[in-house]
């Protein structure tokens, strides 16, 4: 497993700000497929971009059973919308 103490993390409404912020930076006319937003805390224990991933090898598929149906649907969405 290439992370192998990867879990689910439910967000906290300042990490979503932060993350939305980043990805209203992407230079892309729509939202894309799939983006990992890397997060930190700050000495303030605000949330800072670490690394904004737009190809990841890996999915995390396992860690949510119902991660590869979203990622199908995700997909099927976007092929009907091209």
């Amino acid at each position: 497993m290439a992370h192998p103490g990867a879990a689910l993390h439910t967000p906290t409404e300042a990490e979503l700000r932060t993350a939305r912020a980043a990805l209203a930076e992407v230079p892309f006319p729509d939202e894309p497929l799939f983006a990992r937003v890397d997060l930190v805390l700050d000495e303030a224990r605000e949330p800072v971009l670490m690394e904004l991933e737009l190809i990841e090898p890996n999915l995390f598929l396992g860690l949510d059973p119902r991660g590869p149906d979203r990622l199908a649907l995700a997909v099927a969405v976007a092929a009907r919308e091209a």
